[in-house]
């Protein structure tokens, strides 16, 4: 998935047009919530399969790397993921 990719399924279920890029960080720069985190699993998995389990990928991280979570590392999971 290339980092053109990510920004647009979040934008798709924020429903706005904010500029992203991959240093933004899906808690403290764009408020997602787990609802929003539950919706872009449920995107990335009807578009590359099971394999893309954001939500069980997030759930392995610390507290402190899941505050610093940005839209390249999920653009990177997806990479790894879909290998």
């Amino acid at each position: 998935m290339s980092l053109d990719e990510v920004p647009g399924l979040i934008r798709e279920i924020l429903g706005t047009d904010v500029e992203l890029g991959p240093d933004t960080r899906l808690d403290a720069d764009l408020e997602l919530e787990s609802l929003d985190l539950l919706a872009l699993d449920g995107k990335l998995r009807a578009r590359y399969g099971d394999r893309v389990a954001l939500c069980a990928h997030i759930a392995g991280l610390e507290f402190e790397q899941l505050l610093a979570l940005t839209v390249g590392d999920v653009a990177d999971y997806v990479e790894r993921a879909r290998r």
